[in-house]
């Protein structure tokens, strides 16, 4: 009896000791575990410095640009709360490029994450940025007073289309380049189908901001404006009901994606609702090339670049989460 009463004050010994280095370990691990977290607090609170490329510019330098879009992606508040995006290197730039940066940066506001940045050294890409109408919308360091000029960035439609600013702006490009203003109907209808698209088809469980984004740029000595319409949604391949041989294909790794694109702005396919008045709308777009109303027209959508006027569709090596849409009008264009 004495011997077990012995034992069982060994055990309860041993059983306190170890306790009690348990509640030290913890203790030391727990203090370990706030440092780390306080750390990563104060880095996420340090500027994030994310350099622009210096050939930034859509589409003609697209593989690099989208490399530096994708690289975005990892940001998010708990890794950074503050982006200053540096412009100071680049060359070249484009309102394609600007607009769809701009789209990503509302979306990085939604998380929480702030971004300001600074102007281009060069004086051409400054005075194209000044012009582009991006800085209504972007914070920057330096000069604060510049040249707004004609050009228009839309940010950004969510629920509805908007038929009266489309019109607005259909009528400020037709003053540019006829020196006359004009419905122009078809570009018009053009627009309204492209924002219709994307708030029905292109967000349906998407990890990125709902909404489109549109930009205008204005040049009067050519008689010539650009257009470029951007969504980040899931891009034109994944919201497609694909026909059975085309499934097949995916499944077995073929490179169908060039000639499922070509043959989407044919209206060969319906939309993902399997509704018979959907999935008319890229024919339409496609209609108002064909027609002469507009030219240039160039699509960039999931890893797609297809380029209306060659009708090539060229398979990209960097994926977009998106759809990226480019045209011109000139006085050789119909109004």
């Amino acid at each position: 009896m004495q011997k077990q009463v012995v034992i069982e004050r060994k055990i309860y010994k041993k059983r306190r000791k170890w306790k009690k280095k348990k509640a030290k370990y913890n203790l030391y691990r727990n203090l370990e575990k706030k440092s780390v977290r306080r750390k990563i607090k104060r880095e996420s609170y340090k500027p994030k410095i994310v350099k622009i490329p210096s050939l930034f510019s859509l589409p003609s330098e697209r593989e690099a640009v989208l490399i530096f879009f994708n690289s975005l992606d990892s940001v998010h508040y708990k890794t950074a709360r503050y982006l200053f995006f540096d412009f100071s290197e680049v060359i070249e730039i484009s309102h394609g490029a600007i607009t769809i940066l701009l789209s990503f940066i509302g979306w990085l506001n939604d998380q929480g994450v702030r971004a300001s940045g600074n102007f281009p050294d060069d004086p051409d890409a400054k005075e194209k940025f000044e012009k582009s109408g991006f800085l209504e919308f972007f914070k920057t360091i330096g000069k604060r007073s510049y040249e707004k000029g004609m050009n228009t960035i839309v940010a950004r439609g969510e629920k509805r289309t908007n038929s009266e600013l489309s019109s607005k702006l259909i009528r400020k490009s037709t003053k540019t380049v006829w020196n006359i203003e004009d419905k122009n109907m078809k570009v018009q209808g053009m627009l309204i189908e492209l924002m219709a698209n994307t708030i029905n088809h292109a967000y349906a469980g998407g990890k990125y901001q709902k909404g489109w984004y549109f930009s205008v740029d204005h040049i009067p000595d050519e008689n010539k404006v650009k257009f470029c319409f951007v969504d980040n949604g899931h891009g034109i391949l994944k919201t497609l009901r694909k026909k059975f041989p085309d499934k097949i294909a995916s499944f077995i790794g073929g490179k169908f994606g060039n000639n499922i694109i070509k043959r989407a702005f044919d209206g060969e396919f319906g939309s993902r609702t399997k509704l018979s008045n959907r999935g008319r709308g890229l024919k339409a777009i496609k209609k108002v090339y064909q027609l002469g109303y507009i030219k240039s027209l160039k699509v960039i959508t999931n890893n797609i670049y297809y380029d209306f006027e060659n009708d090539t569709a060229e398979e990209l090596k960097t994926y977009f989460d998106g759809t990226f849409y480019f045209w011109e009008i000139d006085n050789t264009c119909k109004r």
